[in-house]
């Protein structure tokens, strides 16, 4: 027992001391005081009455009686020095038993019932209050005791017959913000939907199927996971703020954004439970299999590399119809794409130089010469892919998977050019990526390019790895916040890209902990994983590049000022980036991505905050910033000009980007000769828009956004476009792009 507390009751006996401490605790207003100091620390006179609401004049003589008594009971102490009243530890002890009483009183009583979380109905237990502080918030066992405490008399008082583990978990943040504990109160934040968000979607359900209302509710919490403790607290304002956009948050720790197959891995060994393909049906049902298994492990997409040469030795002498109902049977399969995730069908329309001389795995896995002695083969297996494509649209165009064209030195040599310009002119479906016959180089649909490269003194490859996650620096704030001062405008781009870069590293260590784990189980591989995080590239995207080049030149891009000062900024990211690769040992790609989503949201945020002063993609539209395509199509520009425009940034993007060329009535024969104009420009990757209408009773496909089908009459046909990068059905766009694609212009040839 402390000095003062021996002080105060020197003169009392010791069998007298047990009496002496209740009878001066019975009284309720000296309870509360003893609860008052327990919780608030030392007080002064005055504190003490106004925090317990007393008259100074009315109830001086009252109060000064209760502090003697107290005293004299050692239950607080006065600090000669500081004029402030204590809790001694006598007096923290009847605190405690005070509380204990309580909350024995009210539980017997039936009246703190709890609904927990594991959907039991329990008596309160301030134990557990204790428990989660000092597991869960890591607080003192001390801090956590006083925190239940008080949470427990707060709910008394209430008097409340319905009590929830969420109610209680809020009482108990409430009052760690009063004390001034708010690191305890961000490892404590429960996360989950408001009651009506979630019932929103249920009112919304015929729109949305059981999955899709499933996936909703959960990617919400695992986004505010992520925020909270996926990334570090200055990544997280930098997302919420507007100043970057994370893409794919509510999946960012869980999964790289994109795979690159290396297909002779499954060619050659199987995929349990299925064996080594024996022919082409069954190494495409096996490619099938990995697509799907794939889709679960990855947020963006999936990329078959070279897809022709690897199918070409499973060619043998088989009948071209039946490559061709295999081909139709993979795309009409329901497991491909979906949910945002893309399947890319990469083709190869020459053999790359690199792969001349590799061994191809042939059915059984079995060697069969190397991929040179293929040659007609793999130009078989395209048009034979190209025409099931053509066939399946006849009834229903396959936009969940992506056929992507690679034209190396931009010939294609001994291909059926028109076929494949047939499928651009009156579907708008493939995309073309250029590079050199000897480059060992992937592409995504929206032009991110992977290929071989050196980081530092290591060779980086691109297969059997992928993009970890993309993050989008908003470059119209760095224009609203730097207001009109370069350098101030430099360096806010100097720290956003590295908000951006320190969100990447933040994934790329949790995608370490998800592959150990074996949370990926195909990535993992069965021994060594099969994905390589360190070929990896992380991407550093962007929006609104348009904007700010004609908010500060006064030019638009596409004119020689405009395209100087968007080189600046991109050559700017370029150079800051490749520094980072080196200090943060990351392999940092610069890309032009499609970024729907963050576009819109971004671009919300900046009106709110800015007003009439925010910069838009479209003047006379819902908000939103530019990413693909890099010039808005309502632009009234000349097609060179776009193409031009387009390719000249790319030329500063190590990571790709992608031109899309708007067209209408447009002929196979027109489209083949401005191809070669579009390969002249020097675009690395792009494809054609256009405006389509698909019936979804006959299957005809026509022109123009129609109401009723030119063919069967039947009402209200699909509508198709690009939104962005990938073509899909109008319904799908977001609400800003769909009511600015009213002023798009489509150019005839």
């Amino acid at each position: 027992m402390n000095v003062i507390l021996w002080v105060g009751m020197r003169r009392v006996k010791r069998r007298k001391w047990s009496s002496m401490v209740l009878a001066a605790s019975s009284a309720p207003i000296r309870l509360e005081v003893l609860k008052l100091l327990s919780s608030s620390g030392p007080l002064s006179y005055t504190e003490i009455m106004m925090s317990l609401q007393l008259n100074p004049v009315r109830d001086a003589g009252k109060f000064v009686y209760h502090l003697r008594n107290l005293m004299d009971a050692g239950l607080i102490s006065l600090d000669r020095k500081t004029k402030k009243y204590g809790i001694t530890e006598l007096g923290g002890m009847m605190v405690k038993l005070a509380r204990d009483v309580d909350e024995y009183v009210e539980s017997k009583g039936g009246r703190l019932l709890v609904r927990t979380s594991r959907l039991t109905i329990e008596e309160f237990d301030r134990g557990k209050i204790v428990n989660s502080l000092v597991t869960e918030a890591g607080a003192p066992v001390g801090i956590a005791q006083e925190i239940a405490g008080e949470v427990e008399e707060k709910l008394i008082k209430l008097k409340t017959k319905y009590l929830t583990s969420p109610l209680i978990r809020e009482f108990v943040n409430a009052v760690l913000i009063e004390k001034g504990f708010e690191e305890y109160r961000h490892r404590l934040t429960r996360l989950g939907m408001p009651l009506h968000d979630v019932a929103r979607l249920f009112e919304d359900r015929p729109a949305l199927t059981v999955t899709e209302l499933e996936r909703r509710t959960a990617h919400s919490v695992l986004k505010e996971y992520v925020l909270l403790n996926g990334v570090p607290r200055r990544v997280a304002d930098a997302h919420l703020s507007g100043l970057i956009h994370i893409n794919g948050l509510s999946e960012w720790t869980l999964k790289p954004d994109e795979v690159f197959h290396d297909l002779t891995v499954f060619l050659r060994r199987g995929l349990p439970p299925l064996d080594a393909p024996t022919s082409f049906g069954d190494a495409v049902a096996l490619i099938e299999k990995l697509c799907f298994l794939t889709g679960l492990e990855v947020s963006r997409g999936v990329v078959l590399d070279s897809l022709n040469v690897y199918l070409a030795p499973f060619v043998e002498s088989q009948d071209r119809r039946v490559l061709v109902e295999a081909f139709k049977a993979f795309l009409r399969s329901p497991g491909l794409g979906g949910y945002g995730r893309t399947l890319t069908l990469s083709l190869e329309a020459s053999l790359p130089s690199y792969l001349k001389d590799v061994e191809a795995v042939g059915p059984g896995g079995r060697k069969e010469g190397t991929y040179q002695d293929y040659v007609e083969e793999a130009q078989t297996v395209t048009e034979c892919l190209v025409e099931a494509v053509r066939e399946i649209s006849l009834k229903r165009m396959p936009t969940h998977v992506q056929v992507l064209f690679k034209m190396r030195n931009g010939v294609g040599e001994r291909l059926a050019e028109k076929s494949l310009m047939e499928l651009a002119s009156k579907y708008a479906l493939p995309y073309f990526a250029v590079c050199d016959v000897e480059e060992e180089v992937g592409f995504t649909p929206d032009g991110l390019m992977i290929g071989v490269d050196r980081v530092k003194d290591d060779l980086k490859g691109y297969l059997r790895s992928g993009n970890l996650g993309t993050v989008h620096v908003n470059i119209p704030r760095l224009h609203y916040e730097s207001k009109g001062r370069e350098e101030r405008f430099f360096s806010l781009m100097e720290s956003s890209v590295k908000a951006a870069v320190e969100a990447l590293k933040s994934k790329r260590n949790a995608l370490v902990k998800a592959l150990k784990g074996r949370m990926l189980p195909l990535l993992s591989g069965e021994k060594d994983p099969y994905f390589s995080l360190e070929d990896a590239a992380c991407v550093v995207s962007f929006v609104g590049l348009n904007e700010v080049v004609e908010a500060r030149t006064e030019k638009p891009l596409h004119v020689a000022e405009g395209a100087r000062y968007a080189s600046h900024m991109v050559q700017f990211m370029g150079k800051l980036i490749k520094e980072l690769e080196v200090s943060e040992e990351l392999r940092i790609k610069l890309a032009q991505r499609s970024c729907e989503e963050g576009s819109e949201r971004l671009a919300h945020v900046d009106l709110e905050k800015y007003g009439k002063d925010a910069l838009r993609a479209e003047p006379s539209s819902p908000p939103y910033y530019t990413d693909i395509p890099l010039i808005p199509l309502s632009r009234k520009i000349s097609l060179s000009q776009r193409v031009e425009a387009e390719a000249s940034t790319q030329k500063n993007l190590d990571g790709g980007g992608l031109a899309v060329i708007p067209l209408r009535r447009v002929s196979v024969e027109a489209l083949c000769g401005f191809n070669g104009q579009v390969l002249k420009a020097g675009c690395k990757a792009y494809t054609y828009t256009m405006e389509i209408s698909h019936c979804h009773r006959c299957g005809f496909v026509s022109e123009g956004f129609l109401h009723t089908c030119p063919s069967c009459g039947a009402e209200h046909p699909i509508h198709l476009g690009r939104a962005s990068a990938i073509l899909q059905p109008t319904h799908m766009w977001p609400e800003s792009r769909l009511r600015s694609s009213v002023n798009w212009v489509y150019h005839e040839l």
